[in-house]
């Protein structure tokens, strides 16, 4: 009787922290459409569908927020054959979840470790608590290049002993390369594989492998620049990504976060460093990893510390924290502990960990937000052709066909040294432009607001603040600076 009861605890404690994880992924999920970020980071594919320029030149074309690869704008299209904007926000939150929490699940599941499948589960719950919310809840060119990259990553690791064939070393080397044309700050997982592989094998296998990732990485940025355009895409990876300023509040942007960046930089490095050899060593199982950790982690600091940069560009601790947590419960299953016991007080600890995040959440949703989008679909069919929502281009896209600038894109052309002039601005808005919606939640960078007359009088109506005038007063946009309102305003791109 009392295996029977240990054997039922143990089982009911996973099953606890699944259905957690599973209501945590649900809420985020519900939490999706709410973010105006997702909105315009999801408008690129709708261009992409459409045959619009995905990477607008410096003169031409609706300005979008959109600097990072190709590959993202791909994987989310399915989104835009939504019928509406709701619909295309719900599927592109499911997309999304799928490139985080769906990813992790294969990695969980195929990752060679002498494991059951509900030790396996109880992997995926952990890695799902630890995981960074934003993750789940925003489209993030991160999540994409760090799915592709654990991908990567499983398919070496599954060679075992012997050198990666030339399928899989095909596969692996497609695996960072698209990495690389998700997010550019990526390209420090080819330096890994080629380490892991130099170190595990031989420099030769290294080389190899180098050479196949310089070609497919070759090849798909040619592709890219056939099928965007050179001038587009160099304006949008190179030219405004190299711009971008560092951060002047360094202090403050190391000491606000300063418990995730100890998650993230500092755990971590005390951890390989206290293991020594159980990680640093060729037969190890989480030598890939540390190594990946610890390449990309330059390029994510870079990122971290331009105007703007946020948690999000720290990619490290993603590769290495779910054959961490599957390596741990290999250790655990090998000690003298009893095993059901360790599960069920681990399940626990996870289960207390997804109960303290949603606890804390400031939203806890069973339902998708949408209200605020059925409002602004009503606000764009009654009045098209007249109304610009900055930070929701979908939405007046459903009622006015029509693509028009993201203002979080025109605040990025201006503080990398490429305003656009009165003419761009007025090209890419409304025709008879007379009402701004902005969400009263929202940041807004003063642009949308610098544009419109003086004389703009402001109405609430619900989440929304609507901007109207009366249209003799357009004459006055002649003379208005581009430049944001306040230039001390701290960015969040």
């Amino acid at each position: 009787m009392t295996g029977l009861r240990n054997f039922l605890t143990t089982y009911c404690a996973i099953l606890a922290a699944t259905l957690a994880a599973g209501l945590w992924l649900w809420m985020c999920w519900c939490i999706f459409p709410l973010h105006t970020w997702n909105d315009v980071r999801l408008e690129p594919s709708f261009l992409l569908a459409h045959g619009l320029p995905v990477y607008p030149t410096q003169t031409q074309g609706a300005v979008t927020t959109w600097i990072y690869g190709p590959l993202p704008v791909i994987f989310l299209w399915p989104a835009t054959l939504a019928r509406n904007v709701v619909d295309a926000l719900l599927a592109g939150g499911m997309i999304n979840l799928f490139f985080t929490a769906g990813i992790i699940g294969i990695v969980c599941v195929a990752w060679p470790a002498s494991l059951s499948w509900h030790e396996r589960l109880l992997a995926f719950a952990a890695c799902v608590a630890l995981w960074p919310a934003a993750s789940f809840q925003y489209i993030q060119a991160d999540n994409y290049a760090v799915a592709c990259g654990l991908l990567a990553n499983l398919l070496l690791i599954r060679c075992g002993d012997k050198a990666p064939g030339a399928s899989r070393g095909w596969l692996a080397a497609l695996g960072i390369a698209g990495a690389v044309m998700c997010k550019q700050t990526s390209v420090g997982l080819i330096l890994a594989q080629c380490l892991w592989l130099g170190w595990k094998f031989s420099p030769r296998v290294a080389f190899v492998h180098s050479v196949r990732a310089g070609a497919v990485l070759a090849g798909l940025l040619a592709l890219t620049l056939a099928w965007f355009g050179p001038e587009g895409v160099w304006f949008n990876l190179i030219e405004i990504p190299s711009h971008l300023p560092r951060t002047n509040e360094v202090l403050r942007r190391i000491t606000d976060p300063w418990p995730l960046l100890v998650t993230h930089i500092v755990l971590p490095a005390i951890l390989l460093i206290w293991a020594g050899r159980r990680v640093w060593r060729a037969e190890a199982s989480l030598l890939l990893p540390a190594i990946s950790w610890l390449c990309v982690l330059p390029a994510g600091i870079a990122g971290f510390m331009t105007l703007g940069g946020t948690l999000n560009s720290l990619q490290g601790l993603h590769y290495l924290l779910p054959p961490l947590i599957l390596a741990s419960l290999v250790e655990i299953s090998r000690t003298r502990w009893d095993s059901r016991k360790a599960l069920a007080v681990l399940s626990l600890l996870v289960l207390a960990c997804l109960g303290t995040r949603i606890a804390l959440s400031p939203l806890r949703p069973f339902r998708p937000i949408t209200m605020q989008l059925t409002q602004a679909t009503v606000f764009a069919d009654q009045l098209r052709g007249r109304i610009w929502f900055p930070w929701n281009p979908l939405i007046t896209f459903y009622s006015d066909g029509h693509f028009y600038h993201a203002e979080d894109g025109m605040y990025v052309r201006f503080v990398t040294g490429h305003p656009i002039t009165y003419d761009q601005a007025r090209a890419q808005l409304p025709p008879d432009w007379t009402v701004t919606a902005l969400l009263g939640q929202d940041v807004d960078w003063g642009i949308a607001l610098s544009l419109q007359p003086v004389d703009a009088i402001s109405s609430k109506a619900g989440p929304w603040i609507l901007y109207f005038w009366p249209p003799s007063s357009t004459s006055h946009h002649e003379k208005v600076d581009l430049s944001p309102a306040s230039q001390t305003i701290p960015p969040k791109l």
